[in-house]
């Protein structure tokens, strides 16, 4: 754990020696840091001081976004409609979701988002149909917001072609 874990001892509230500097570079890791509760129990602003001393280009996430992201299956298919992505959580270890719903970050290809943008979208979440539209395409992400449920969740993008009028 030496590349991830900052190298400072496990004494009580050391914000003041965090040294985000001196930490490994890692662009495509986690930082792992650990805190006692006694640090929030003798300052109850702790967490906020913490996060203000984390360097402002970091993400933070918190414990069940992790275990959701390494404990959730996700298969693609693809027909000559479009494709679809299955989502199937971990029934023991995402039992958060059970009860709380989850969004995922499709990242698009700026040629897929062109022709996306010039087709009609039929989107589905568990067969139910959900609006996107163009604005939803001037990024290059989409959110997928599932529901709660454990079990697998299908969301669904059927794209056809805009015909034009003569």
């Amino acid at each position: 754990m030496a590349d991830v874990v900052p190298d400072f001892n496990t004494a009580y509230d050391l914000l003041d020696v965090l040294n985000p500097e001196r930490w490994p570079d890692h662009p495509d890791g986690p930082v792992i840091l650990g805190f006692h509760d006694r640090d929030i129990a003798l300052d109850p602003h702790f967490m906020e001081r913490l996060f203000a001393a984390l360097p402002t280009n970091y993400q933070t996430l918190g414990t069940n976004q992790y275990i959701g992201i390494i404990h959730t299956q996700i298969n693609s298919s693809t027909d000559s409609d479009g494709f679809q992505l299955t989502f199937t959580q971990d029934n023991h270890y995402c039992a958060y979701f059970a009860s709380h719903p989850s969004s995922w970050r499709l990242w698009l290809s700026d040629p897929l988002r062109k022709q996306l943008a010039a087709s009609h979208l039929e989107v589905l979440i568990d067969d139910r149909p959900i609006k996107v539209g163009p604005a939803d395409l001037d990024h290059e992400s989409l959110t997928i917001d599932l529901p709660s449920g454990l079990g697998p969740h299908v969301w669904k993008l059927t794209a056809t072609r805009n015909s034009k009028e003569p």
